[in-house]
């Protein structure tokens, strides 16, 4: 398992399952072990800056667990634990446990879900 970390930003942790999926932030696939760390994304490709406010992450395979503070959660696979302050939750597979304060939940089957001003929706 690998786990992402964001400093002072907006992803607080992830781990993924499986490090030959892919993981998309904001536009740009990584693949394999990534870390984020104080604005940066470290990863076999290298290190890259990210200075967006809104952070926008697809994991692409299955993850045990991915935290945000603002932005759009998407997994194409399951995931057990998904959490954003402000920002939708999309997976394509099931959903153990899923939280947003602001923003829809939608997954194929959940567990559990809870959002303060959003929809949950079964696919």
């Amino acid at each position: 398992m690998r786990q992402f970390t964001k400093g002072n930003n907006n992803i607080q942790n992830i781990t993924v399952i499986n490090t030959q999926k892919t993981v998309t932030i904001n536009g740009r696939t990584y693949k394999g072990p990534i870390r984020i760390e104080n604005n940066k994304i470290i990863s076999n490709d290298g290190t890259s800056t990210i200075d967006d406010k809104v952070i926008n992450v697809t994991v692409n395979g299955n993850v045990d667990s991915i935290e945000t503070i603002t932005g759009t959660v998407a997994v194409t696979g399951n995931v057990t634990q998904a959490q954003t302050i402000s920002g939708n939750i999309t997976v394509s597979g099931d959903t153990t446990n899923a939280t947003t304060m602001s923003g829809d939940i939608t997954a194929k089957k959940i567990g559990s879900a809870t959002s303060m001003s959003g929809d949950v929706n079964i696919k």
